[in-house]
């Protein structure tokens, strides 16, 4: 649930939606605070009972959709822009954080991040199969914590198969530099 305050307080509709933007849309007669109230993620939660599950692994409580129709038909009616992959990505990579809110890295509370392992790959190669962006797709391929985790948590060959997927695209980036071919070299 952490990460769900953390991304929708990283997201400017969100924010201006719950607190105003002064101007454009509902008054702003007050500061806003760096990240949203733990309540309306608990009303969004409540909102969707039924169509969201929650597991638990490595201690942590993780919520997904129940049935795989659920995402499909969410994924079309609410496609992702290139700056809201940007912001999932940044941030499950470990460079965009709220105030007060939880840094991915390596490890969280003394364990491995599964969450950054599985969360942070699909995301920069959306980006870049959707939008051409490869800036986050290279620093997921040049950063060894990312490409240990993957490895830890044995989610390799599915990071292999996403990316010769995209063979015909990546072949561009074989004559790239500095970060980017560092992509290449992972596909190849």
């Amino acid at each position: 649930a952490m990460e769900w305050e953390d991304l929708l307080s990283l997201d400017e509709q969100v924010a201006t939606s719950l607190f105003g933007d002064g101007g454009h849309g509902a008054p702003q007669d007050h500061v806003a605070p760096p990240r949203i109230p733990s309540y309306v993620l608990q009303h969004l939660l409540r909102s969707l009972e039924g169509l969201v599950r929650t597991s638990g692994r490595e201690g942590l409580r993780m919520y997904g959709w129940f049935h795989r129709h659920f995402w499909e038909v969410a994924g079309k009616m609410y496609p992702a822009s290139a700056s809201s992959l940007r912001m999932f990505a940044s941030y499950f990579l470990g460079e965009k954080t709220p105030l007060f809110g939880m840094k991915q890295q390596l490890e969280v509370g003394g364990k491995h991040n599964l969450r950054r392992s599985t969360e942070a790959f699909p995301a920069c190669l959306q980006l870049y199969s959707e939008f051409e962006d490869v800036s986050q797709l290279a620093k997921w391929a040049c950063s060894l914590d990312d490409l240990y985790l993957v490895c830890h948590f044995k989610v390799w060959p599915a990071v292999v198969k996403s990316l010769f997927s995209l063979g015909e695209k990546l072949q561009s980036l074989r004559s790239g530099k500095g970060e980017e071919r560092s992509v290449y070299a992972i596909y190849r």
